[in-house]
């Protein structure tokens, strides 16, 4: 790796390359349409500074204006901006001219899920512009979020050429090398694929309370301390994400990105790049369940019987592998949630890590394995409480090799020095809600917003877990937490419905007819993973860590709903990296029915694998395609 490294630092077209994408990336930060110095007025005319996006509590039908400037250059800004009012634009003025609305749907200036887009080129003059919109609240929490837009064709032509220069980019770092060409696209194309979605998606868009996560952000960079549990909607979460994300804000700064939206957008990149780290640590997990399953036996078409050969049964592995990986990079929930600045994507990289070495620890026993699989585990802990799952994991796997070891003595110096480190973990993410439960508090100790969620309550009954509604999975493409249509009453249904495009809708018919696609295709994948259990069980007998894996998150989910029934708890972006569990079970599978010499039944569930992938891919194409 150093000879490789030192090799490329050599090559002066890859310099030539990162310079132009350095320039190219600041172009898109720099360039998009924004509001300065925004300024809300109330109706008693009263006038106070904001940051945008505003969310904030205001009675139904009251009105209220926000004013701002608006720097503009032709050859450096955009004409297009994405507005999203809460609840709905009455009128937009600029330079004291009004903008004709007119050619805008009415429904579409109320809409406040999607909003419009508006090209106000004939408006703008270079230099500095007045901007003031005034909206109105019909109820329930108000606001605007004011959104560069990707229709306008400088921005088009930016998106464009970053995506030649990163191919360009990963073409040169592959030329004359060792490495695994095929694994490296595999995860090139799923950072490409993010990256298109970034640039069609604000932050405020399918962002899960947005606006209480840039709160705890603000929180530490204006006082410098931990908020107390109340202070905030999402203040009762560890604190490790947010000091990430503020050191992140407070660089961004420092190199001259100073608009709040934009700070915000870098940050919303910072997702983007640590999702791509989980993914580099599922390609190590994926290759750790192969290398654990039984031996391959040829099939007959290959002409003798017997076991393959150690290069045949590594090239069928590899194979195998790497379709398991693309499925895992193209799911389609893993790129909606790859980009939403909130503590989810960090604690799915730590919790890919700590499983990571607990897989390294079962193979080679070491000491180093299990303390970086337990530090990571707590790092994941210090960023989301849902850890606990993963804590459980390793717990049971320490228990059964401590009571099948006969040297027990020298477990009792390394479960010293976990508990030291459980300890600091949980003082860090449960310290101040027991202060809180001492001083009698009744708050759920892991949500302590849970008393405050409304228009969500679901049911709490035997039927809800045990029931699933078939017709609706397969003819409603999507499920809303607010509405019992699409099947959010049913604890099964909402999880696999989430699990593909999360609780969101989308308004393109094409969208619809691929969602749909999605979860029958999801459907007839889940019945061929349960049809291999049943029939073939004893193949995974040596995937303990990732059997426990998925049945510990699966439990997780249904005891949260359980003690909070609120369709949004059984959300599958908490246990997203069950994924890890499921598509290397599947993949599996597939070999299984291999080793059985069944070569059209692993042809089929390969096969539904890469329509789901390249159904996937087709969806945010076809988003990106709707949103320009």
């Amino acid at each position: 790796m150093r000879d490789y490294l030192l090799k490329k630092l050599k090559n002066k077209l890859l310099w030539v390359f990162l310079a132009l994408l350095a320039v190219n990336l600041l172009y898109l930060c720099r360039a998009p349409l924004v509001i300065s110095d925004p300024y809300i007025i109330d109706q008693t005319g009263k006038r106070s500074p904001i940051t945008l996006p505003l969310i904030q509590t205001m009675p139904a039908g009251a009105e209220f204006t926000i004013t701002g400037r608006i720097n503009y250059n032709f050859w450096l800004n955009y004409t297009y901006a994405w507005i999203i009012p809460d609840d709905g634009i009455l009128a937009i003025t600029i330079n004291r001219q009004e903008v004709a609305l007119s050619k805008i749907e009415q429904a579409a200036l109320f809409d406040y899920t999607n909003g419009f887009h508006y090209n106000f080129a004939e408006y703008l003059r270079p230099g500095v512009n007045q901007i003031e919109l005034r909206i109105r609240n019909n109820g329930g929490p108000s606001g605007l979020a004011f959104n560069p837009s990707v229709q306008d064709w400088r921005c088009i032509t930016g998106c464009l050429s970053l995506f030649l220069l990163l191919l360009a980019l990963i073409n040169i770092l592959l030329l004359d090398t060792a490495i695994n060409k095929e694994l490296v696209l595999i995860w090139a194309g799923g950072f490409l694929i993010r990256v298109l979605y970034f640039l069609i998606t604000p932050f405020t868009i399918r962002s899960h309370d947005v606006g209480g996560h840039l709160h705890y952000i603000d929180y530490l960079l204006q006082n410098r301390a931990i908020p107390a549990i109340h202070e905030g909607w999402q203040t009762y979460q560890p604190p490790l994400y947010y000091i990430l994300a503020a050191c992140c804000y407070k660089l961004l700064n420092l190199v001259g990105i100073t608009q709040s939206n934009q700070v915000w957008r870098g940050i919303q990149f910072l997702s983007l790049l640590i999702y791509s780290g989980f993914l580099a640590v599922v390609w190590q997990i994926v290759k750790f369940a192969l290398a654990a399953a039984p031996p391959i036996i040829k099939p007959d078409n290959c002409g003798s019987s017997g076991e393959l050969s150690p290069s045949e049964a590594k090239g069928l592995d590899d194979a195998t592998a790497k379709w398991v990986f693309a499925l895992i990079t193209f799911w389609p929930s893993g790129i909606i949630h790859a980009l939403r600045i909130g503590n989810d994507v960090l604690f799915y990289l730590f919790y890919g890590l700590g499983l990571l070495y607990l897989l390294k620890w079962q193979d080679d026993h070491t000491k180093n394995s299990v303390y970086t699989s337990f530090l990571f585990i707590t790092l994941a802990f210090v960023t989301k409480a849902n850890a606990l799952v993963l804590y459980a994991v390793f717990g049971i796997v320490y228990l059964i090799k401590f009571f099948q070891t006969t040297a027990k003595r020298k477990y009792l110096g390394v479960t010293a020095v976990l508990v030291v480190l459980f300890g600091l973990g949980f003082g860090v993410t449960f310290g101040r809600m027991v202060e809180q439960k001492l001083n009698g508090s009744k708050d759920h100790f892991i949500v302590a917003n849970a008393s405050q969620l409304q228009g969500v309550e679901v049911g709490n009954t035997p039927r809800n877990y045990l029931s699933f509604d078939l017709v609706s999975f397969i003819t409603e493409p999507y499920v809303n937490p607010f509405a019992d249509q699409g099947g959010r009453q049913y604890f099964w249904n909402y999880l696999l419905k989430t699990c593909l495009v999360g609780e969101f809708t989308f308004p393109a018919p094409v969208h619809r007819v691929l969602t749909l696609a999605l979860s029958i295709v999801f459907l007839l994948m889940l019945l061929y993973l349960l049809a291999t259990l049943i029939l073939f069980g004893g193949y995974f007998q040596n995937q303990l860590v990732l059997a426990l894996n998925g049945l510990a998150l699966l439990i997780a989910a249904i005891a949260f709903r359980v003690s909070i029934p609120a369709a949004c708890s059984n959300d599958f972006r908490y246990i997203l990296p069950v994924l890890i569990s499921f598509g290397c079970f599947y993949g599996l599978g597939v070999r299984c029915w291999r080793q059985e010499k069944r070569l059209w039944v692993a042809r089929l569930g390969s096969g539904l694998a890469m329509v789901l992938i390249m159904v996937s891919i087709g969806f945010f194409i076809a988003l990106a395609y709707n949103q320009t």
